[in-house]
């Protein structure tokens, strides 16, 4: 059983399966991302309304930001992350994968 809570969503043997009434409060907050809004305006929205998160606290501007930013709602799922070593002296090559796009990062390492 995972033990983190994402709204939207429950595990259900170790699937996500989308709950529908909160699958609503993340397409509003994304809606009103889209329409220009503010994090602040959609959490003083929300808390108007008297929705709160999913352990049932008020919204705050981080809550909101992390679900703004949750690669479970992006898309962005990073599937593969290595470190090679290059002939570069002090540095290293990072391989991330990312669904269809690999990206070459050059990193130096600290001396």
């Amino acid at each position: 059983m995972q033990s983190k809570s994402i709204l939207g969503y429950e595990w259900v043997d170790d699937k996500l399966v989308v709950v529908p009434e909160e699958a609503e409060i993340v397409k509003r907050i994304f809606r009103n991302f889209l329409d220009g809004k503010s994090r602040l305006e959609t959490e003083r929205e929300l808390n108007a309304e008297g929705i709160t998160t999913k352990r049932g606290y008020r919204w705050i501007d981080s809550n909101i930001k992390v679900i703004l930013t949750n690669i479970t709602y992006t898309g962005n799922m990073l599937l593969q992350r290595n470190t090679l070593p290059t002939r570069l002296p002090n540095a290293e090559r990072r391989i991330t994968a990312n669904c269809q796009n690999t990206m070459w990062k050059i990193r130096m390492k600290p001396l």
